[in-house]
Parts: C-alpha cells; sequence; structure tokens
C-alpha cells in the first residue's frame, strides 16, 4: 500500500483534513519520485564538489610546500656559490648575516647576489631595481621577498634595521649606482679614483663640474654650497683624522648625488654630459695621481666680505625728537707741574698808631617846618609830613658823606 491509498483510506474514515493541500501532495506519487530524484542529485553533486575541493586543497598544499623549499633555497648559505658581491647594503659580510635574515637572489640564471632581507624590503620601498645591476626584480621575486617578512613578522623576528646604514656602505652602493648609469650609455669610467682624492682635490673636482658650461645648469646650488661649507670647515678649523674622514664621506656623497642627478637627466646631450664627467675624472687623476690623497693641502682661500646689512625702511609717523646730547667731558692727562719756589713770608710793617681825631661840628639846628599857606591849601596832610620825612633824610645823607671825605683825608 503506498502513500496515496493511506490517504484515500484516512481520508475516507475522516480522520484527515480535507483542506490541507500540503498533506495531499505529500502523499502524491509523482511529487515524492521527483523529491527522490532531487535528493540524489544534491548527493552527487556533493560526492563532487568534495572530491573537487579535496583536489584545490591538495594543490595548494603543494604549491605552498613548492613556495616553502623555494624559500629555504633562497634563504640558505650555500657555501659553494660565488657571489658576486661580498658585503650586503648595511656594509656587513655576507657571512656574518644571519641565517634568518640572509637572501640570496639569482640573475641570468650564473650570477648570484647575497642580500640582508631586511634592507632590501626597505629597498624595494623605493624601487624596484637591483642595487648592482638597475635590472627590475620580477614580480615572483617580490612576492617571495614580501612572504618571507610576512613569515619572521609572524614568528615574532624583528625586522627593524639596528643601526644606520655607515657612509662607507651609501658611497659603495652610489659608485656601483652610478658606475652601472655610465656603463648603459656605454662609457667605462673608473669612478672608484674619486675615493682616493682628498677634501680640497674632491672640492677642485666640483668646481671643473661647475665650470663646465655643459654641466654647470643641472647642479643642485643648495648642494653645491655644502660642499663648500664642508671645504671651509676642514680648511679652517684643526680636525682629527677621524672627523676629516667623515667630512670627505659626506663631500664624496654630495658629489656623487650631484653626478647621479645629471646622469638622470634624458636627452639628446646625456651621454655627452656622461663623457664630460668621465674625461674630468682623468684629469684630475692625471694631475694629482693616484697618491692624491697624500698631497698636502693648499692653503684656504680669503673669507669671502660679508654682505652687506639691509636695514628695514623706519617710517615716522610724527615728528622724532632727540634728546640734547650731553656736553662731552674728556679728562686729559695734565702735564706736572714744575716745583714751587720757597716761600718768603711776608714783611709786615710797624703798625702806625693813629691819633684820635676830633670832629668839631656845629650842633644840629632844630629844623622848623614853615610852609606857606599856599603849600598846605594844594597838599594834604598826609602828603605835607611825607615831604617833610624826605628832606630830613637828605641832610642827614649829605652829613654822612661830609663824614667820610674827612677819615679818607686822614688815612
Amino acid at each position: 500500500m503506498d502513500y496515496n491509498q493511506k490517504y484515500i483510506i484516512l481520508k475516507d474514515a475522516g480522520l484527515i483534513d480535507e483542506t490541507d493541500n500540503l498533506l495531499l501532495y505529500c502523499c502524491d506519487r509523482t511529487i515524492i519520485q521527483q523529491i527522490k530524484n532531487k535528493r540524489r542529485r544534491l548527493n552527487n553533486m556533493y560526492d563532487n564538489s568534495n572530491n573537487k575541493v579535496k583536489l584545490i586543497q591538495n594543490n595548494i598544499k603543494h604549491f605552498l610546500i613548492i613556495q616553502q623549499f623555494k624559500d629555504f633555497s633562497s634563504q640558505y648559505k650555500n657555501p659553494n656559490i660565488n657571489y658576486q658581491n661580498n658585503y650586503t647594503l648595511l656594509g656587513d659580510e655576507l657571512k656574518n648575516v644571519p641565517k634568518f635574515f640572509f637572501y640570496k637572489y639569482c640573475e641570468l640564471n650564473s650570477q648570484y647576489y647575497g642580500f640582508d632581507i631586511r634592507s632590501l624590503n626597505q629597498l624595494l620601498k623605493i624601487n624596484n631595481k637591483n642595487p648592482y645591476t638597475l635590472i627590475d626584480f620580477p614580480k615572483s621575486i617580490i612576492l617571495q621577498i614580501n612572504r618571507i617578512i610576512k613569515n619572521l613578522v609572524n614568528n615574532h623576528f624583528d625586522i627593524i634595521i639596528p643601526s644606520i646604514i655607515p657612509n662607507k656602505s651609501k658611497i659603495t652602493a652610489i659608485l656601483t649606482s652610478t658606475y652601472n648609469k655610465m656603463k648603459f650609455l656605454n662609457i667605462y669610467p673608473d669612478i672608484d679614483k674619486l675615493v682616493k682624492f682628498n677634501i680640497t682635490f674632491l672640492f677642485y673636482y666640483i668646481q671643473d663640474i661647475m665650470t663646465n658650461p655643459l654641466l654647470e645648469t643641472h647642479i643642485n646650488k643648495n648642494i653645491y654650497n655644502q660642499i663648500i661649507d664642508i671645504y671651509n670647515i676642514t680648511t679652517r678649523t684643526r680636525l682629527t683624522k677621524t672627523m676629516k674622514k667623515i667630512h670627505k664621506d659626506k663631500m664624496l656623497l654630495y658629489i656623487l648625488k650631484i653626478i647621479n642627478h645629471i646622469l638622470d637627466i634624458t636627452d639628446d646631450y646625456q651621454q655627452t654630459r656622461a663623457l664630460a664627467i668621465n674625461e674630468i675624472i682623468y684629469n684630475n687623476n692625471e694631475i694629482f695621481g693616484d697618491n692624491a690623497s697624500l698631497l698636502p693641502v693648499p692653503p684656504a682661500p680669503p673669507a669671502p666680505p660679508p654682505p652687506p646689512l639691509r636695514l628695514p625702511s623706519i617710517v615716522f609717523n610724527l615728528p622724532l625728537e632727540l634728546p640734547p646730547l650731553p656736553p662731552l667731558l674728556f679728562n686729559l692727562p695734565l702735564p706736572p707741574l714744575p716745583p714751587l719756589p720757597p716761600q718768603i713770608p711776608p714783611q709786615i710793617p710797624p703798625l702806625l698808631r693813629l691819633s684820635p681825631i676830633s670832629f668839631n661840628l656845629p650842633p644840629l639846628q632844630p629844623i622848623s617846618f614853615n610852609l606857606s599857606p599856599l603849600q598846605t591849601n594844594n597838599l594834604a596832610p598826609e602828603e605835607i609830613i611825607q615831604n617833610e620825612i624826605n628832606e630830613i633824610n637828605e641832610e642827614n645823607y649829605e652829613i654822612e658823606e661830609e663824614e667820610v671825605e674827612v677819615e679818607v683825608e686822614v688815612d
């Protein structure tokens, strides 16, 4: 008995709901068969997809294993390989690089270069070129380097460079880059001769470049001024050998920076400028020889006069009143005075004894004021009294003068 017959029997018995369509469809034979077929197909699809997923996983595992072998081989220090360089970009020998940070790169299937992967990772942030050949790294190599760096970080390795790149390593790398740029232009310079020059002859070399009409327009004046400052410091002050070596390396780096900037200019005169740079090196080497660093340093040229001071103009909206200047007092040294002659005490004559002088003056007569009626009638009483007092004072003054004249005649 199938599901359809069971459904009919239960329906006739009134044991199921006739309005339930879902129950009716579930008991339909064709619908049940469709459900079985679909389930079978789903099981087949699951089996197929599961097999494909397992195949993909196996391929990925195989690919990762191959990558791990490649990474391991690129970090393996094979002592039988002849590397093109003996030092890293940090100036360390390849044999002293830790095995976790060592990386070797094969170029042209025969040339091997050794690196510290930490410095190489920093270099890739600037450009994707091999610093020794200026050939671009393949994309697979860049991905491999990034993958190794990621694994080192996940394994808690410190990929920060512990110290600053020394100037010796910078000079070596820039000299190699400069040589490759000129070699690309079919010019084979002896650029290592710049290292043999001392500070003075490096200054002469940059002066020759500065006076060349084909090169002077492409020289950065700021870098040139820094070279002049280094030359002035080393020639006008007493420095130790270590400090002179440091200043020489700085000057050489600035000169190489100028040369590389000139070589990077691409136009019709690029090769001509490179040839001029090479000729200046050759001419300076012929003049100074290989022992240029041992030659005596000529005296430094006199310092240029300072530029005139430019004072800002002052504008006064109000009249400027300055206080009067105090008189200048000069305390000049006085000449020595001659000795004073001996002082003779003055001789005082004897005093004269004067006899008393008697004056026989007539007694004063009383003064009577007889004013006429005309005078008293026209003057006030106060004015009359004042006039009388004035007359008395005049008479007394005349008497005193007579007494003084008498005294003078007696003396």
